[in-house]
C-alpha cells in the first residue's frame, strides 16, 4: 500500500494489501502517445467466508500535466479485461486514467465460483451471493483504489461497463456518489422482460424461481436508472436487435430515467457483441463534455412531432449543424428491419401517411456514424377505423336497399363488429402475427437461435 501512487495509506484501509506493479511503458500506435500500464490487485466484498480479490490494470498517459479524471471500466459475462483493454487505451491517451478490471469470477480475479448460471443464480446467502452483486462491489471498491492514486482527480470519476457491466454501471452510478459519469453499453433493465422476451438472457439462469427474482430486483438498472441525476449523467448505447436486452426492456428503463440527465444512442439492426460506428468518439465527446467542457454531445436541438388521422409530420434540428439528422422507423413487428430515412443537415422536416402502425425515432450522426438518438416511439394506423367505417357505409347502403326491419338482427350484429373494429384500433398490432425471428450468429461456437412470437 505505501509504494509510490498511493495518495492516502489510512484512507486504504479496508481495500487490503494493493499489490501494485508497473508492467509496461507502451508508445500508443494512434499517436504515439507513451502509456503507463500498472497491474493491481485489491480486496472486494467478500464472498460468504472468501476474500475477493480483484484483478486490474490502470492505464494513463505518462507525461499527464495534471491529475486525469478516473475512470472504472468493466467487460461482459465470462469476458475479461483484454476485451476492454484497447478501449482504455484509447481513453487513456484522450487525458484519463483507466482502471479496467476483472469481474469477480472472471480473468484473475479470485474469491468466489467462477462465472456460471448457478453463480448468476446464486441467492444461498441473498443478494450478497449473487453475481451482479459482486460485479457491483468490485467497481465500487476499484474507485476507492482509482481515487487514491496521484495521477488521479478524485473529484472527477465515471463508470463504463458492457453488457453484465453494463448493468451493474447503473447501479454504481446511482448508489456511489462519487460517480459523475457514467456510460451503460448494450445494457438494460426489467429483468423479468429479458426472461419473458426468450432472449440469451434465458441461458444465464438455471431455474427464473421466486427467490431470484426478490433478489435480483436489487440489481436491476430499472429501480437505479432515475436517481441519475442532477450532477450526475449517463449515456446508454444499445443496439435494436440485442439478444439479451429486447427493445421493449430498454424502453421500460427510459420512461424511468430522468431526461435532462439522459444521453441515449439505439443503433438499427444492431446485435449484443461488437460497437456500432460512432460510438467510440461518442463516449470521448460525452466524457470530455462532462470533465473538460471542451465538447458537446451531439444531440436535438428541439424536435416536434405532429400526428393527425392519416399522417405524421417531424421536425428536427441538431445543436450541430454540420450533422445529418436521421428518421429510422419500421412495422412494429418483432424481427422487421430497421430502415433510415435522411431527413436534413443540421435541420429538416418530413410528412409521411400512416397507412400502417409504425414504429420510429430520430437520430443525429455524421455518414455511416450515428451519435445520439431519441428513444423508439410506436404509432398505430388508423387501420380499424378505416375498415369500421368502411365496413359501416357499405352496411347502411346495403339494408337501405334492403330494408333495415327485415334485417335488423344482421344489422345489430354489423353495427356492434363496427363498434368492435373501433376500440381494437390502438391495439391492432398486438394482434399481428409476429413474422420469425433470427439473429446473425453472434459467436463462432454458437449457433444462430430463432424466437417465435404469437
Amino acid at each position: 500500500q505505501a509504494e509510490d501512487g498511493i495518495r492516502d495509506v489510512e484512507r486504504s484501509r479496508g481495500l487490503g494489501d494493493v499489490y501494485k506493479r508497473q508492467i509496461s511503458n507502451t508508445t500508443s500506435t494512434i499517436n504515439n502517445t507513451l502509456l503507463n500500464f500498472i497491474e493491481l490487485y485489491y480486496n472486494s466484498c467478500p464472498y460468504k467466508n472468501s476474500t475477493v480479490r480483484v484483478h486490474g490494470i490502470i492505464v494513463y498517459k505518462r507525461d499527464y500535466e495534471k491529475p486525469l479524471p478516473g475512470i472504472v471500466m468493466v467487460h461482459g459475462y465470462r469476458g475479461s479485461l483484454q476485451d476492454m483493454l484497447a478501449y482504455a487505451e484509447t481513453l487513456a491517451i484522450n487525458n484519463y486514467a483507466v482502471l479496467v478490471i476483472d469481474a469477480p469470477g472472471h480473468g484473475k480475479s479470485t474469491g468466489t465460483p467462477r462465472a456460471s448460471p448457478e453463480f448468476v443464480a446464486d441467492t444461498s446467502n441473498g443478494v450478497r451471493s449473487l453475481l451482479f452483486y459482486h460485479v457491483v462491489c468490485s467497481m465500487i471498491r476499484g474507485i476507492s483504489v482509482l481515487e487514491r492514486m496521484k495521477f488521479v482527480d478524485n473529484e472527477s470519476i465515471g463508470v463504463i461497463g458492457a453488457s453484465m457491466g453494463g448493468v451493474a454501471t447503473y447501479v454504481v452510478a446511482n448508489i456511489d456518489y462519487r460517480v459523475k459519469a457514467a456510460v451503460p453499453i448494450v445494457a438494460s433493465g426489467d429483468f423479468l422482460e429479458l426472461i419473458r422476451s426468450g432472449g440469451l438472457a434465458n441461458g444465464m439462469i438455471p431455474d427464473p424461481n421466486l427467490d431470484l427474482i426478490r433478489n435480483m430486483v436489487c440489481v436491476d438498472p430499472i429501480i437505479h436508472v432515475g436517481g441519475i441525476r442532477g450532477n450526475k449523467s449517463q449515456l446508454i448505447l444499445i443496439g435494436t436487435n440485442d439478444e439479451f436486452f429486447p427493445i421493449e426492456s430498454l424502453i421500460e428503463t427510459l420512461d424511468k430515467s430522468n431526461p435532462d440527465s439522459t444521453h441515449f444512442s439505439l443503433a438499427p439492426n444492431h446485435n449484443h457483441f461488437k460497437p456500432y460506428p460512432g460510438w467510440i468518439r461518442l463516449v470521448e465527446m460525452y466524457l470530455d463534455s462532462v470533465f473538460y467542457e471542451e465538447e458537446i454531445v451531439p444531440d436535438l436541438l428541439e424536435y416536434n412531432t405532429s400526428i393527425d388521422l392519416f399522417s405524421l409530420s417531424v421536425a428536427a434540428e441538431s445543436n450541430n449543424m454540420y450533422l445529418d439528422i436521421y428518421f429510422f422507423y419500421r412495422l412494429p413487428i418483432q424481427g422487421m428491419p430497421w430502415h433510415r430515412y435522411w431527413i436534413g443537415l443540421g435541420k429538416g422536416g418530413l410528412a409521411i401517411p400512416r397507412l400502417l402502425p409504425m414504429q420510429y425515432y430520430i437520430g443525429v450522426g455524421d455518414g455511416e456514424k450515428l451519435y445520439t438518438t431519441t428513444k423508439p416511439v410506436t404509432i398505430h394506423a388508423p387501420i380499424g377505423l378505416v375498415l369500421s367505417l368502411l365496413f359501416l357505409g357499405v352496411s347502411i347502403l346495403y339494408f337501405a336497399g334492403r330494408g333495415w326491419i327485415r334485417y335488423k338482427s344482421y344489422g345489430l350484429i354489423l353495427t356492434g363488429l363496427t363498434i368492435i373494429f373501433i376500440i381494437l384500433t390502438p391495439v391492432l398490432p398486438s394482434i399481428y402475427l409476429s413474422l420469425i425471428h433470427i439473429s446473425e450468429p453472434t459467436r463462432p461456437l454458437y449457433i444462430s437461435y430463432a424466437v417465435f412470437c404469437l
